[in-house]
């Protein structure tokens, strides 16, 4: 059985190093993450210091069956005119 993973929930509901065994057995054929289970610490971090990006999120980076988004996998067209509306409006009724 081969399972396609998308999460765009919260980062921990994946284990990188679960979902990178599973890939590299093939019981998975893929992912798509706009989410990772390192969103808590300092993203930018694991990017400015390699030596201590985890081995599991170095190799889901280069995998080929791995999709990654920068947590906007939820922003529509529709969501961004109804947050301009909502910031707009709150604007407008603050005097």
């Amino acid at each position: 059985m081969c399972i396609r993973d998308v999460n765009t929930a919260r980062g921990k509901s994946v284990v990188t190093e679960d979902l990178v065994a599973a890939l590299h057995a093939k019981k998975m054929l893929g992912a798509g993450l706009d989410v990772l289970e390192y969103e808590k610490s300092s993203f930018e971090n694991l990017f400015l210091e390699p030596e201590n990006m985890p081995k599991a999120l170095q190799e889901l980076l280069v995998m080929q069956n791995v999709l990654l988004s920068p947590h906007v996998a939820g922003w529509t067209v529709e969501s961004h005119q109804k947050l301009a509306n909502t910031i707009a409006h709150k604007i407008l009724n603050h005097r």
